[in-house]
């Protein structure tokens, strides 16, 4: 299980990046620190770009889910 942490060390937000893969259920996981949710949000499409196996990808900030990504056909 990941350990949350609402604030990274460089005092900005701290997100949550989980890859879903063809089954629906996480396959990876990445932690990152954007200055707000449009950053957090252009770093999941770039992600999801970059990862090929990923099926769709969710950006989290704590409970609240920021965003559902999914690869378009």
């Amino acid at each position: 299980m990941l350990n949350y942490t609402k604030y990274g060390h460089s005092g900005m937000p701290s997100f949550r990046f989980y890859f879903i893969g063809v089954s629906r259920k996480i396959v990876d996981a990445a932690a990152l620190d954007c200055v707000d949710d449009q950053h957090a949000v252009a770093q999941a499409q770039q992600f999801l770009a970059e990862r090929a196996a990923a099926q769709g990808i969710e950006v989290w900030d704590g409970a609240r889910r920021v965003v559902s990504l999914a690869r378009q056909p």
